[in-house]
């Protein structure tokens, strides 16, 4: 029985190697046929594939050329926009200072009283009486 069953084992192990063992049916392989007859229609698609990898090649090279300026041009641009930015605000500035001190002055300044103002002193005309103008074509 010790035999028998030792067999029996040895049978299966070697048909479990069988069916993992991969088979080749060489009456499934195409035909060999003569080395020389596809050789210049394989050249003439290699040197096809050459000339095709050639035109990608250069193609990619003028896109990478092409992004290079777009992206170097990009940050040209936001560098000027950055420097606008910076002189708007600083004229913000500018402006909010000089409000502030014309709000200074004209709180500092004396008020015009209302006989002043109707004596022609008010801020921004002219006296009409010709005292204040020095005019050279009537002394002669």
């Amino acid at each position: 029985m010790q035999f028998q069953t030792l067999t029996v084992a040895a049978v299966v192990v070697v048909a479990s190697v069988n069916a993992l063992t991969p088979r080749v049916n060489t009456t499934e392989l195409p035909p060999r046929a003569s080395s020389n007859v596809h050789v210049p229609a394989l050249q003439a698609e290699l040197q096809a594939a050459r000339d095709e990898l050639a035109a990608a090649k250069q193609r990619a090279d003028g896109a990478a050329a092409r992004r290079s300026a777009v992206e170097k041009e990009c940050r040209e641009l936001k560098l000027k926009v950055q420097t606008l930015i910076d002189k708007t605000n600083n004229d913000d500035n500018l402006i909010a200072a000089l409000k502030a001190e014309l709000r200074k002055a004209a709180a500092q300044a004396p008020k015009p009283s209302s006989s002043n103002a109707s004596a022609g002193g008010s801020r921004g005309t002219v006296p009409r009486s010709g005292s204040g103008r020095h005019d050279s074509s009537s002394s002669a």
